[in-house]
């Protein structure tokens, strides 16, 4: 890759000129970064290289010492099997804290314990709606950035299976979201380190061999690193910040402080996951702080999005031309939905159910965007569709939080069983194949 960033803009540093990190010219009003878009480009050239490492080391070993590790981890066990290999044993010193007798440390130091377990319950005491809004809002409106989108469709399964992806998000939800899974050796933490090792093993193994050396190169320069830090906190603010947003919609707010609290959540589960930005201290937070700052970041994100942004004339064309592999995976997705309508409702309506909650969820320009158009009846089914998740929330909040918690877990758990016998292990892919095994198989 070139020293020279893509976009246009000098990359920071020494020699560079610029110092998008220094403070603003006396007289002139702070401006945050987090609107930044000339700050936010330079997060582009940078992903994880300490990971990529890693994976590149584990590359002739395939996918069996991670496969192993965290199975076994996800069972109980606090260390690694023997026969782990040394370079995974000192990324995870490194950067994890582990320690080989007492497994895993528990969070960087800025983490707090008690916001965390608050942010836990509150999404897992509204967990049917939250996963509703995921699902309807978060993962679809990531779709319309075409960096993610041809990303995520690398091995092309999950045009194929999309519930298996519904699936392995369940999973992680259950990881970080289950009270107590930040514990020390709890899945939370290692769930940090499946994804951050997931991530590099698709930047360092699998995109060079599916796109090849121009291929990559050219999306290098249209798009950034694979996976990059900008791209990694906007996943995080889908599984946060557009979960708080979308659970207004639906008329269920949570208060200023459990939204909070629940973004605090995400944002260490972003440290153990890779991301970083520049000027941030190596134990820091170098997510947006708080929710305001998350929105700022988000606005200007979307200038990331493409497609049509009306349902004028052949929209859907227009919307496959400028990002073909999210519309695909839009679609896919509508599919996935549907599987959970009743049959009945199906026969008489198709498909309209998903798309009137995405409509709802994300508007008119965001589902144009991803090639998706509401039925005709799209406003009367959301008067009648807004009103279930309230319904089913004011049904079970009779239950006691244990009760509401304990229901919640055994629910997602068992959807998981039923795609996945054997739960979801995250290993580090080697090949396009181990992508496509992770899809199938759950490891």
């Amino acid at each position: 890759m070139s020293t020279s960033p893509p976009f246009g803009f000098p990359a920071p540093g020494p020699g560079s000129g610029v110092n998008p990190f220094a403070p603003p010219p006396s007289g002139t009003r702070p401006r945050s970064r987090w609107g930044d878009v000339a700050w936010l480009d330079s997060l582009r050239v940078l992903a994880d290289p300490e990971g990529e490492a890693v994976a590149r080391a584990l590359k002739p070993f395939g996918t069996a010492p991670t496969r192993a590790a965290f199975g076994a981890f996800r069972a109980g066990r606090r260390t690694f099997p023997a026969g782990t290999p040394e370079v995974l044993l000192d990324f995870a010193r490194r950067e994890f804290g582990y320690a080989d007798h007492d497994g895993f440390a528990t969070l960087p130091a800025w983490a707090d314990h008690d916001r965390i377990r608050r942010g836990q319950e509150v999404f897992m005491t509204t967990a049917i709606p939250a996963v509703l809004v995921m699902l309807c809002k978060s993962l679809p409106e990531g779709y319309a950035a075409p960096s993610m989108a041809r990303i995520l469709n690398l091995s092309g399964d999950l045009q194929k299976y999309p519930q298996h992806r519904l699936m392995g998000t369940l999973q992680l939800l259950l990881n970080v979201s289950s009270p107590g899974s930040f514990d020390p050796g709890g899945p939370g933490i290692v769930s940090g380190l499946e994804m951050r090792l997931l991530h590099a093993g698709v930047r360092a193994n699998v995109a060079p061999a599916v796109m090849g050396e121009a291929g990559l190169a050219a999306f290098r320069g249209r798009y950034g690193e694979p996976i990059n830090q900008e791209d990694m906190i906007g996943t995080i603010l889908g599984f946060s910040m557009l979960v708080v947003d979308g659970l207004k919609l639906l008329g269920l707010d949570w208060t200023d402080e459990q939204a909070e609290d629940y973004y605090h959540l995400w944002s260490v589960f972003a440290h153990l996951m890779g991301v970083r930005t520049p000027a941030t201290p190596a134990d820091g937070n170098a997510m947006p702080t708080t929710l305001d700052e998350a929105r700022t970041f988000y606005a200007a994100y979307h200038r990331h999005y493409v497609g049509a942004t009306d349902f004028s004339g052949d929209f859907r064309a227009r919307s496959m031309a400028a990002n073909p592999d999210g519309v695909q995976l839009a679609d896919a997705h509508i599919r996935m939905l549907n599987l959970y309508v009743p049959k009945f409702l199906q026969l008489v309506l198709d498909d309209q159910i998903p798309r009137a909650y995405m409509h709802r969820l994300i508007g008119d320009a965001a589902t144009s965007r991803i090639g998706i158009q509401p039925g005709k009846a799209v406003h009367e089914l959301e008067r009648v569709l807004v009103t279930l998740p309230t319904f089913l929330e004011e049904v079970v909040g009779h239950t006691t939080r244990s009760v509401h918690i304990t229901l919640a877990e055994l629910l997602f758990g068992a959807l998981v069983k039923d795609t996945f016998p054997k739960g979801v292990v995250f290993p580090t892919p080697a090949s396009v194949a181990d992508l496509r095994e992770l899809t199938l198989h759950g490891d």
